[in-house]
């Protein structure tokens, strides 16, 4: 029978049963002990009422708080209080009604309170690993007014351990986390039990679960790492654990990035010497952990880790000076770093201190042709630290005999090309060309070159706008230092500018003098003109003298150039005592003209030598794509030339062509490359 039907007629035959005399109420329902074999112990309080109309306390049971509830069993003995089921698993409610017999016949009471079996289940926050975690479901929402309010928890170890109290809680509070076990490997069992004043006691399921103590020991702080340079060892002290059952202490060391261990079984040991070590090559780094009796060891803290330092140094010939530069070390908080130098194999002197926030050091003053070792030892918190040992030498430089710039000039592809005459056996570190729009600067680096292997030197720069401007340029020749060796001559390309004055038929050129060749030689010789149309440079147009830097081009005469004009200037060296005479050219300049057509209306052919021949008067077409055809007035065509320097004699067929009107029809292409067409009348009159 479901749940539903039972809880009608309970419900239908308990509101009757109000209005009659000597009904018997359900008992109240206080107590569900799960039994150590499993079985479940039902308690309640015997009901008022009169015991001849009792006829049995029917127990009701569900595997879901909202049913189906099926009766398992009924008791008939009117003063029993206690009920055992033998064969429930999981979680089960319960209710238990009263049945009775009055003047109205078999009837049922209400139900009485539903209880629920205390469930209980244990696990661990990861894996197998302490302390273990307890939770379990309620008796009733919300708590029996009878119940203590109380759960007391118990534990046993291993299945034939003995149950012991650990500790209570508030109910409400179904949770428990049982921190005060410690076990290395072990099966814990736990129970739950809470009272009614009836007198009972509700008991939940026993839940066990395998727990491992998986709990490190407390983290170990490292003391602070040395090295001893001359035995190569390395020197490691630390502070004792405050964790009880430490055993021994792991040592991590990085060898160039392999990790080695070593271990220290004692609780008590806080110094240990790792023996050849490589600290005068790279950076060592340790690290410490505790291990307990259970073999857990304690987390590794990055933050923990300790680094040696790592001293190098660079000589600067320039200022005779050592330049040393340390990594910091890691591991405790460095006030300040002392810098211990050694000239030629004497004992270790200090030579001066900096802040620990530092880590570079200039030793000036020193001999160029000694040799130094020097070491830093770090202090800080009462602790003290020594680096590896850096030994130096000074080395002479070899100055440039010549460094001698050449040229700057402009490509053809609007870049910047400079060359430069250099001394390849000098220690030079690097060359370097920088830029200005001023003779004055400020200059602007623009291209770096590293160890040529030829006398002259390459630089192009991409960056500029030589049809802008005219830049200057010049090359520093550095040395390790960032100090400037020798600085070549400034030397300033050539920005080419041209005018059209369409309506005179001339090009105006100008441009800025060539600067740089008067340093070493004599300077400019000559300014040479090069023009061309569509960029088809072959030889110089002309030329102009050294203090010349204008010219003046007429194109009256280019009737059928194709429109577009081009220009640059080339600037002639006269020679200098390296005997070069170079050449230095300016920006191109083209320009490109509209097409001009004019078209006659009327010619003459009557070979009287004036107004013969029709032919269109046209300029800066391209002449590769240019066609004319005549027709009469019925459409029959009479002409066709694709050359605009040919016209039409008034002809057809060798014979001359009768007086009339002709239609034309001018097909051609602009310098722009835009075609046109043009189409209309000629009278040819005779």
């Amino acid at each position: 029978m479901s749940r539903i039907l039972i809880s009608f007629l309970v419900s239908v035959t308990f509101s009757l049963s109000l209005t009659l005399q000597g009904a018997i109420d359900p008992p109240s329902l206080r107590c569900v002990a799960v039994n150590a074999d499993g079985t479940i112990s039902l308690s309640w309080d015997t009901p008022a009422g009169i015991p001849s109309q009792f006829i049995n306390y029917t127990i009701f049971s569900s595997a879901n708080s909202i049913g189906p509830y099926l009766i398992i069993d009924s008791v008939t003995t009117f003063n029993q209080q206690t009920y055992l089921d033998p064969g429930s698993v999981g979680n089960i409610y319960y209710f238990i009604s009263t049945k009775y017999q009055d003047s109205t016949g078999v009837t049922y009471s209400s139900p009485s309170d539903t209880l629920k079996n205390i469930v209980l289940t244990v696990s661990s926050l990861s894996g197998n690993s302490l302390p273990p975690q307890l939770s379990w479901t309620p008796l009733h929402v919300p708590n029996l007014i009878t119940n203590s309010g109380k759960y007391r928890i118990y534990r046993k170890k291993g299945f034939a351990g003995t149950w012991a109290l650990i500790d209570s809680t508030n109910y409400g509070n179904e949770k428990y986390s049982d921190l005060g076990i410690v076990v290395c490997s072990d099966s814990l069992y736990y129970k739950v039990e809470t009272d009614d004043n009836l007198p009972c006691i509700s008991i939940s399921t026993i839940d066990s679960e395998l727990f491992k103590e998986e709990t490190p020991p407390n983290v170990l702080i490292l003391d602070s790492v040395s090295l001893d340079t001359s035995t190569g060892t390395a020197k490691i002290g630390w502070q004792l654990s405050s964790s009880p059952d430490v055993t021994g202490y792991i040592i991590y060391y990085n060898n160039n990035g392999t990790w080695i261990t070593d271990t220290i079984w004692s609780d008590s040991t806080t110094y240990f010497e790792k023996l050849n070590v490589q600290g005068n090559y790279y950076i060592l780094d340790f690290n410490i952990a505790a291990i307990d009796s259970c073999g857990n060891v304690s987390n590794i803290l990055t933050s923990n880790k300790h680094s040696t330092m790592f001293l190098t140094g660079a000589e600067n010939l320039c200022n005779r000076e050592m330049i040393l530069s340390w990594t910091k070390y890691a591991g405790y908080v460095v006030s300040t770093y002392d810098i211990f130098s050694s000239q030629d194999g004497t004992s270790f002197k200090w030579v001066g201190s900096v802040d620990g926030t530092e880590n570079t050091f200039s030793h000036l003053g020193l001999n160029n042709l000694s040799s130094y070792c020097y070491t830093v030892v770090a202090n800080g918190n009462n602790k003290t630290s020594r680096s590896n040992n850096a030994c130096l030498q000074f080395t002479q430089s070899n100055l440039p005999v010549f460094h001698f710039e050449v040229y700057a000039t402009v490509t053809p592809d609007h870049l910047v090309k400079v060359r430069c005459l250099v001394d390849t056996t000098a220690e030079v570190d690097r060359y370097v060309l920088t830029r200005s729009f001023k003779k004055d600067g400020p200059y602007l680096d623009v291209d770096v070159l590293f160890n040529p292997d030829s006398l002259e030197i390459l630089f192009i720069d991409s960056t500029v706008r030589p049809d802008q401007s005219a830049y200057y340029y010049r090359v520093d020749a550095m040395d390790s230092c960032d100090q400037i060796i020798v600085r070549s001559g400034v030397h300033r390309t050539i920005h080419l500018s041209v005018f059209d004055d369409a309506p005179n038929f001339f090009h105006n050129l100008t441009w800025n003098f060539y600067e740089g060749w008067d340093s070493l030689g004599f300077g400019v010789q000559s300014y040479r003109i090069y023009s061309a149309f569509n960029e088809d440079y072959s030889i110089a147009t002309d030329s102009v003298g050294r203090l010349k830097n204008d010219f003046i081009d007429l194109y009256y005469d280019s009737k059928n150039a194709g429109g577009n004009f081009c220009f640059f200037i080339e600037a002639q060296e006269t020679g200098n005592i390296y005997n070069y005479r170079s050449i230095s050219q300016s920006n191109r300049v083209c320009l490109q003209k509209e097409a001009v057509v004019y078209i006659p209306v009327i010619f003459t052919p009557n070979r009287d030598g004036l107004n013969d021949v029709f032919m269109p008067e046209i300029q800066f077409v391209d002449a590769n794509d240019f066609q004319m055809c005549i027709y009469d007035r019925w459409g029959k065509q009479v002409l066709i030339v694709e050359d605009p320097a040919e016209g039409w004699d008034g002809s057809y067929n060798g014979s001359d062509a009768p007086s009339g009107a002709y239609v034309y029809h001018l097909k051609y292409t602009n310098s722009k490359g835009s075609f046109f067409e043009k189409l209309g009348s000629i009278t040819l009159y005779r």
